[in-house]
């Protein structure tokens, strides 16, 4: 913004670029600002402000399981992933909820989504083929396990291909005013033919914006490159108060 007058003397320029640094600099703030307010994100990036469910329902042979959330190679956006590895025995299943809160099974409410049409992620198999249940809600929707519930379960049996896809479930009509199990997948040895599968997750979000709710604004952002991510922890989601 200005680099075309620049020329003219040398008192311009140097007000023209002030002008033009402040409004980058508020520019960058309202982007800082509604970061984490525009969606709600059950993962985004590992560890990431935003994320509001965690991955601490595993249900079935959780023997069977690996989970890692950061995983850095190749994820749809940004720089990590999720990897999990489902080692098939005779007959087994296994599956994740993400829960808010941590660990909560109906003993606690869940997160208001009301306003929210959509639930969107990104997967893709290690080798293409690989079958999966995708849900939300259905946490303890009988009641039997504490007096909070949610509405019936929505699901999705996909079968993945190698390439970053895009699935969508329609939750319009649905009631979202406490909502436990956010996001979570089961898998199955008979659904797989008896093989062990790999499969990747990114970037999981309802469209609800939240605008309104305060925050706090991130001091730094975590570097760009993967190679630094581990080095990186210590300012990762810091909020500095001065």
């Amino acid at each position: 913004m200005g680099a075309h007058i620049i020329f003219i003397n040398n008192h311009l320029a140097a007000k023209v670029i002030h002008i033009s640094s402040a409004d980058s600099a508020l520019q960058y703030l309202y982007y800082i600002m509604d970061k984490y307010h525009k969606t709600v994100d059950v993962y985004t990036e590992q560890d990431a402000g935003g994320n509001i469910y965690f991955p601490s329902g595993w249900m079935g042979d959780t023997n069977a399981l690996r989970y890692k959330g950061d995983f850095l190679d190749k994820p749809y956006s940004g720089l990590t992933c999720i990897k999990i590895e489902f080692a098939a025995g005779v007959n087994n299943w296994a599956g994740i909820y993400w829960q808010y809160l941590e660990d909560n099974w109906g003993q606690m409410p869940g997160y208001n989504l009301s306003g929210s049409t959509t639930l969107s992620f990104y997967a893709r198999g290690e080798n293409g083929g690989e079958k999966v249940d995708f849900f939300m809600a259905g946490v303890n929707s009988n009641g039997a396990d504490g007096p909070y519930k949610d509405p019936a379960q929505r699901k999705k049996t996909i079968t993945l291909t190698t390439t970053w896809t895009k699935y969508t479930f329609d939750l319009q009509g649905m009631a979202f005013s406490s909502i436990i199990g956010g996001f979570g997948f089961s898998t199955s040895a008979a659904m797989n033919y008896g093989q062990s599968i790999i499969f990747y997750l990114d970037d999981i979000q309802y469209d609800k914006q939240r605008l309104n709710e305060p925050r706090l604004l991130l001091s730094y952002e975590q570097s760009k490159f993967k190679e630094d991510y581990y080095e990186d922890a210590a300012n990762r989601n810091a909020a500095y108060v001065y």
